[in-house]
C-alpha cells in the first residue's frame, strides 16, 4: 500500500479573490474605453464552439493538453478616431474558454507511469476538472463593406491568457478493484503570452443593430509544473491552442 499525501503548488489563475480583481479592473476598462471611444465604436458578444487543435488536444505526456471541444464566450469594444483609414478601429477583447479534459485518453496515457510506480496490474482512474482559460489581448480590426448591409471583418492581436486549469485526481486500484492510492496532479504556471487572427462576415438589421458569423484561431504556450508525492514529477509545456467558430451580435454607435 502507498501512502499518497498530496503536495503541489497553488495554481495562481483559480477565481480567487486576486484574480476576481484582475477581472474586474478589466471589465472597468473595457466598458470605459466603450463609454468614452471615439466618433465611431462599437460592442459585441459571441458565442462559439471552441476545438482544441495541435498538441492542446493530444494525449501525450511530454506536451499533450488532453483537451476535449469545448464553447467559447467573447466581448469586444472597437473604436476609431477621426483622421484614422475608413474602416480600421483598435479593438479590446476578452475570450473565455470551457474545454474538459479526455479523461480516456488521460487514463491510457498515465497507467504506464503508475504502473512503474505501483506496480504490474495496477489500473488508473481519472476524475478531472476543466480547463477554463481566458485571454485580455488588444489589437487592430478592419471593417471592410462589401453592400449597404454586408461587410467582412478581419481582426488580429497580442494579449495575456491565463491557463486556469483544474486539478486532476488519480485513483490506482489493484487488479481486485481494491483502491491502493490515490495521487493529485496540480499545476502551477505562469500567466503567457497569446495572439489570435480571426474574420467575422456580418449583416446589418435596422438602427445600430449586427449579426454574423465568425471564425478565429488564438494559440500561446505556458511551462506547467506537475507535482505527485511520488519521485517521477515532470515539468513540461501546455500549448493552448483552439480554432473556434460561431456567431456575434454588434451595437454600434456614432456611424
Amino acid at each position: 500500500m502507498h501512502s499518497s499525501p498530496v503536495k503541489y503548488k497553488r495554481n495562481p489563475f483559480r477565481w480567487n479573490g486576486y484574480l476576481k480583481i484582475r477581472f474586474t479592473a478589466f471589465l472597468v476598462v473595457f466598458l470605459g474605453f466603450f463609454e468614452t471611444a471615439g466618433a465611431q465604436s462599437e460592442f459585441s458578444a459571441g458565442l462559439s464552439a471552441s476545438d482544441p487543435i495541435a498538441a492542446y488536444q493530444n494525449a501525450g505526456l511530454a506536451d499533450g493538453g488532453f483537451a476535449n471541444p469545448g464553447w467559447g464566450l467573447y466581448l469586444h469594444s472597437r473604436s476609431s478616431r477621426s483622421g484614422w483609414p475608413a474602416g480600421l478601429q483598435v479593438e479590446f477583447r476578452f475570450a473565455y474558454q470551457n474545454h474538459a479534459f479526455n479523461t480516456a485518453a488521460m487514463e491510457a496515457s498515465f497507467n504506464p507511469y503508475f504502473t512503474s510506480l505501483y506496480g504490474d496490474g495496477a489500473q488508473t482512474f481519472v476524475s478531472a476538472g476543466k480547463y477554463q482559460p481566458f485571454q485580455i489581448s488588444i489589437g487592430p480590426h478592419y471593417r471592410i463593406i462589401l453592400s449597404e448591409n454586408w461587410a467582412v471583418r478581419i481582426s488580429a492581436g497580442v494579449g495575456v491568457l491565463f491557463a486556469n486549469m483544474d486539478q486532476v485526481r488519480f485513483a490506482i486500484t489493484d487488479p481486485s478493484g481494491t483502491t491502493i492510492g490515490v495521487q493529485t496532479l496540480s499545476t502551477a504556471s505562469e500567466s503567457l503570452l497569446s495572439w489570435y487572427g480571426g474574420v467575422r462576415l456580418s449583416r446589418g438589421l435596422s438602427g445600430p443593430w449586427s449579426v454574423g458569423v465568425f471564425a478565429d484561431y488564438t494559440g500561446g504556450e505556458s511551462d506547467v509544473q506537475a507535482d505527485f508525492d511520488l519521485p517521477k514529477d515532470f515539468q513540461t509545456k501546455r500549448p493552448v491552442h483552439f480554432l473556434n467558430s460561431g456567431v456575434f451580435l454588434i451595437y454600434r454607435l456614432g456611424e
